[in-house]
């Protein structure tokens, strides 16, 4: 679930083959941050089937990493977790990342003993923000992007270039005004045409160094 227009709850259905579709598209930015099976990975993204979690337990098991998919109450249950288990990558949201990094400079832990590799953030953040995160934890941070109402995570995968390049074998992407407009081609439960996002974009088609061939978006504020 996810809220609509005006504050308005908006339930999202899906069918089976929806739900192989968005692990796959998971799994792609996944090994696209360098999952492997040999890794541990703790998806802190807040309580409910809500805000991606789902997507990412979905991926993890498909690429057949070792996934914790469990909100800590509390910094200490966070930080308990991060040593007892040892995942090596940490998907959260920004803010979260951040309260990580203050916690154990004040604390004064040693960020290689939390044996992190690579933090994956819900959502894009600025280069200050991105930068605090790496040198704070000692870690390669990278970043995701989708739309709630179309697929979050899926729409896009991050290169190691910091470009979003889009699924295009699973969505049909334009901007018309500035805005970005998505229709789904392979859902079923909740097929959507000309998908008006209400988020400001631009488009980019150029060869993008990574070798990804998938249109580069570059996301702006909401509208």
């Amino acid at each position: 679930s996810t809220m609509g227009k005006e504050g308005t709850p908006l339930v999202i259905g899906h069918t089976r083959n929806d739900l192989t579709q968005w692990g796959r598209l998971a799994a792609r930015q996944l090994i696209a941050s360098g999952v492997t099976v040999n890794d541990v990975i703790q998806v802190c993204l807040g309580a409910g089937i809500n805000r991606g979690s789902l997507g990412y337990v979905l991926g993890a098991e498909l690429v057949g990493a070792s996934v914790i998919a469990e909100e800590p109450h509390h910094m200490d249950a966070q930080l308990a977790m991060l040593k007892n288990y040892r995942p090596t990558m940490l998907i959260t949201t920004p803010s979260n990342a951040q309260e990580l990094v203050r916690t154990i400079h004040e604390r004064r832990i040693d960020p290689p003993s939390l044996h992190l590799r690579t933090v994956l953030l819900s959502r894009p953040v600025d280069e200050a923000t991105r930068e605090q995160i790496e040198t704070g934890l000692l870690v390669a941070v990278q970043c995701s992007f989708g739309i709630e109402e179309v697929l979050d995570p899926g729409l896009c995968v991050e290169c190691d270039e910091g470009h979003f390049h889009v699924n295009e074998d699973q969505f049909y992407v334009e901007v018309e005004n500035g805005e970005l407009i998505v229709t789904t081609l392979c859902r079923e439960a909740m097929p959507l045409l000309r998908f008006r996002t209400r988020m400001a974009c631009s488009l980019n088609r150029e060869k993008c160094p990574c070798g990804r061939t998938g249109v580069i978006l570059k996301p702006g504020e909401r509208l």
